[in-house]
């Protein structure tokens, strides 16, 4: 697909391109069948998001993804 749209002009190498992808990938998740180690559901409340990622991530890690 980029290929014809360089050839058409409709984007240049030179440009900066940004996709905007409107799926969730919740239909295709069967691809990913036993690829990946099954996580335990959180409660969707921040505290528990960041409990999570402080059990799961290192100090500075976290920090970051919390924007401390």
């Amino acid at each position: 697909m980029r290929g014809k749209l360089y050839r058409q002009d409709r984007i240049l190498p030179e440009e900066t391109t940004v996709l905007c992808i409107t799926g969730n990938g919740l239909k295709t998740t069967d691809v990913l069948t036993n690829q990946f180690e099954e996580e335990a559901p959180i409660a969707p409340k921040l505290a528990e998001f960041e409990r999570y990622l402080q059990q799961t991530l290192d100090v500075a890690e976290v920090a970051t993804a919390i924007g401390a």
